[in-house]
């Protein structure tokens, strides 16, 4: 019986890590194009100016020299031949530089009105955050959640303001009454356009990037979203849904997950410690090297999932389904596990 289960959870193993690789590429190449254009403009503009100035000198010194042949020549066609030839070589050099510098400027005319138009984008955008209608704080959070589309000036600030508006948003008892089982539309407009931003590669991933710390975010909808280390410490994510969502290296201390559903998630590194997640589900999710210490998982759902160096020291762990998983390494050391349901599951090395 145990053979066939093992194949089962490598192959949706595999199946899910090849996804979000897929996915991660796209990102890559969006980046290497912005990256390729950028030392473009920083260092083979520069070289080619250079390159440009020493061809004219050269040119230059060669034409004078043909003029001062053209003196000594008896011969007055030939004269005046050499004499046009370097007129017309002097012409075509100037023209040229006109065009090549015409061309220049009119370039670096373009990149500056985009960046005052995405200047000015962005101060409409941050003061319709402000407003009293929501439909223009949905447009301004839209236009916001374009700068994080794409690798720009403007993206630090975005995504910044974007977090606030979150945790600001939903930090009064006022929302928490008024949207207790499901978010506003701005919030989860909000939500949306940090979970489908395009985070540059060349960056590493901080705490500090995706801050949602003590949000109010019950029945929110995470579903493919990229919140790979996402601050989660202390919020609220009753219901909410992380359907084969990216959360490699998030924090979820002390947050409230119950009924939460992290099904095919991608939780490499996460911590959820002495966090609250009853009834939540994990199935099929990636679960390598994460941390469940102190846990509430009370009748919560591991069923058919590969865990890894996965640790449940001191979880609660009663009515917990643990059927047809695959656990190695895994550490259940003080773990009240009495009531858990191993029924079919493969536990390899693991600490008890």
């Amino acid at each position: 019986m145990r053979r066939p289960i093992r194949r089962s959870a490598i192959y949706r193993l595999l199946r899910v890590i090849t996804r979000h690789k897929a996915r991660a590429t796209v990102v890559s190449m969006r980046t290497a194009f912005h990256v390729t254009f950028r030392l473009f403009e920083i260092l083979i503009v520069p070289v080619l100016l250079v390159c440009g100035v020493v061809l004219a000198v050269v040119v230059v010194y060669r034409a004078h020299s043909w003029v001062s042949m053209a003196g000594h020549m008896s011969d007055t066609m030939q004269r005046v031949q050499v004499e046009n030839e370097s007129f017309r070589t002097l012409t075509q050099l100037f023209g040229g530089a006109f065009v090549l510098a015409g061309l220049y400027f009119s370039g670096k005319t373009i990149v500056l009105s985009r960046l005052a138009q995405s200047s000015e984008r962005l101060a409409m955008a941050l003061e319709g955050l402000g407003s009293d209608v929501e439909a223009r704080r949905v447009g301004a959070i839209a236009v916001l959640g374009s700068f994080l589309d794409r690798s720009s000036a403007e993206y630090d600030t975005a995504l910044s303001t974007l977090c606030a508006f979150v945790r600001s948003t939903t930090a009064s008892d006022q929302y928490r009454l008024g949207w207790a089982n499901q978010p506003s539309v701005d919030v989860q407009s909000a939500v949306e356009a940090l979970s489908y931003r395009r985070r540059r590669s060349w960056r590493p991933v901080t705490r500090r990037e995706l801050n949602l710390r003590g949000s109010y975010l019950a029945g929110c909808d995470f579903r493919e979203a990229d919140l790979a280390g996402a601050d989660f410490r202390l919020a609220v994510l009753t219901e909410a849904n992380f359907y084969r969502a990216v959360l490699r290296e998030a924090k979820f201390t002390e947050a409230v997950a119950e009924r939460a559903s992290f099904v095919q998630a991608d939780l490499r590194e996460a911590t959820f410690y002495r966090a609250s997640a009853p009834e939540a589900r994990y199935r099929e999710a990636i679960l390598t090297d994460v941390i469940f210490t102190r846990v509430d998982l009370s009748n919560a759902s591991f069923a058919g999932t590969v865990l890894k160096r996965t640790s449940f020291s001191g979880a609660v762990l009663s009515g917990t389904s643990f059927n047809r998983a695959w656990l190695t390494e895994c550490d259940f050391v003080n773990a009240n596990d009495d009531d858990a349901d191993f029924t079919d599951a493969v536990r390899r090395r693991g600490r008890l």
